[in-house]
């Protein structure tokens, strides 16, 4: 007897190939995102494993790619080129892309440290209140959500396109650069590397600004909104995302200058 299979078997068998194959091609999903710029920008990367973890969606593929500065990401996002970006939550990104609205750090990017010239440390160390510091300037870049944030809250800035902030600074255009803790060393050490400025970063004191990061996808993928959304839900009801944030760099370095003795930190209540 003969154990070959017969024609009719052939086809079938072939059939059952192509509908296999059809049903995990649809299964499958691949998210294409901004690679990671540095170390630090492993935390992203991390959470979307989890994202990926707590999905009802099996067989999610993560392709990080080089994705340009914010403009070229939103464009990418927007051209369904890109799935999703991270950003600060912002009413002018929310006109172009659909935010998934669950804070993916506990405020740690709202920590802002300030740049200031040597010879005014005491001036600022003289601060009592937030109102005082609000007399002040602050420079700004003018497309940040920082500088959006302030000029809500009253503060009076000084915005620019492009510049050096650091020569600015030094040259008394405004009093002090805000910037988040996370970037504040390596900017400093920057400027005065190469420009040997005679700035530093206040010992004492912090502004803390209600800035909020989340994910954004385009407009009509409400599908991918929900997934993320949904799945960072379930790690925070297990536990696992607060953890993640903790050990997150952003995280340590905020709770690091939070945790200094003496510190006066201003907390600006009004987010955009």
């Amino acid at each position: 007897m003969k154990n070959s299979l017969s024609s009719g078997q052939l086809i079938n068998a072939f059939f059952l190939l192509l509908i296999t194959f059809a049903v995990t091609s649809v299964q499958a999903m691949d998210l294409v995102v901004p690679l990671a710029k540095n170390v630090n920008d492993q935390y992203k990367s991390q959470l979307l494993e989890l994202v990926i973890k707590h999905a009802d969606a099996k067989n999610i593929n993560v392709i990080p790619t080089r994705a340009g500065n914010r403009r070229q990401q939103i464009a990418k996002v927007k051209a369904n080129e890109l799935d999703l970006l991270w950003a600060p939550k912002s009413q002018d990104l929310e006109q172009e892309l659909l935010a998934v609205e669950f804070p993916i750090y506990h405020g740690a990017m709202g920590v802002n440290a300030l740049i200031v010239r040597s010879t005014d440390i005491e001036r600022f160390n003289s601060l009592v209140d937030l109102n005082q510091l609000k007399t002040y300037k602050a420079g700004s870049q003018r497309a940040s959500v920082t500088r959006r944030v302030l000029e809500q809250n009253a503060f009076k800035t000084i915005s620019v396109v492009n510049g050096h902030f650091g020569h600015m600074l030094d040259g008394s255009r405004f009093d002090y650069f805000p910037i988040t803790v996370t970037r504040a060393e390596n900017v400093l050490n920057q400027w005065r590397a190469e420009d040997n400025l005679d700035v530093v970063i206040h010992p004492n004191v912090l502004v803390k600004l209600p800035l909020q990061v989340y994910f954004y996808v385009n407009k009509d993928n409400t599908k991918l909104a929900t997934l993320i959304k949904t799945s960072l839900e379930r790690a925070k009801n297990s536990g696992e995302f607060d953890a993640l944030v903790q050990s997150s760099y952003e995280f340590q370095k905020a709770q690091s200058f939070l945790d200094k003795e003496n510190s006066k930190i201003f907390e600006v209540a009004k987010a955009i």
